[in-house]
Formats: structure tokens, sequence, C-alpha cells
């Protein structure tokens, strides 16, 4: 099987396209980048929805915590209901958020 690198291509340009508005400006992203190094995960790219929710269940399964304790802290009891929140939002915002909660709970 051969990668055809021009559809791969033509598929982020779309995915950026489609995202293109989602949030991209938020002061706490330096903070997220070193906590995601502490902890050992790689934020999602700036592009990627926050439906996408595999990369938070990855930080808990990492971390050896349990993401139900974070959903009832963010007031919710699925992460679907947890990225309606806030819809425009990308993944690397949802993770860097949880990315504080782990901290928080790791330092307690």
């Amino acid at each position: 099987m051969k990668l055809d690198h021009n559809k791969a291509r033509e598929a982020i340009a779309q995915k950026k396209l489609d995202n293109a508005h989602l949030k991209n400006n938020f002061s706490d992203l330096p903070h997220w980048k070193e906590l995601a190094s502490k902890y050992g995960v790689r934020l999602p790219r700036y592009y990627i929805r926050n439906t996408e929710t595999k990369y938070l269940r990855r930080l808990f399964k990492k971390v050896d915590m349990d993401i139900k304790d974070y959903l009832e802290a963010c007031g919710v009891s699925t992460l679907k209901q947890l990225v309606k929140l806030n819809p425009d939002y990308p993944a690397y915002c949802e993770l860097g958020l949880a990315l504080e909660y782990v901290d928080e709970i790791k330092k307690s």
C-alpha cells in the first residue's frame, strides 16, 4: 500500500479550512506546552476540533487517573457534554485545561 502524499496534504488543508473558525489565541498556550512536556503528551494541532476526544482519553490513561473525576469537576458526565460546552475550542485547548487539572491533583 502506497501513501499518496498529495491526498494527505489536501485532507489536512481541507481540515484547516473547515475548522478556521476555532479560537486560537489562548494566552495559556506556553503553560500548556510546559505541562504537556512534563506529563509526556503532545498537544494536538491547532486545527483539530475538541470533538476528537482521544487526546483527553490518552492523557488520563497516561497519568493513571480516572477521567470521570475530571468530568465531574467540569460539571458534566460525558466527554460529549464537555466538548459541547465550548464548541469553538480546539482539542489542544481542552487538553491544556485537562493538563491544568491533572497538575493540580498531582500536586496535592
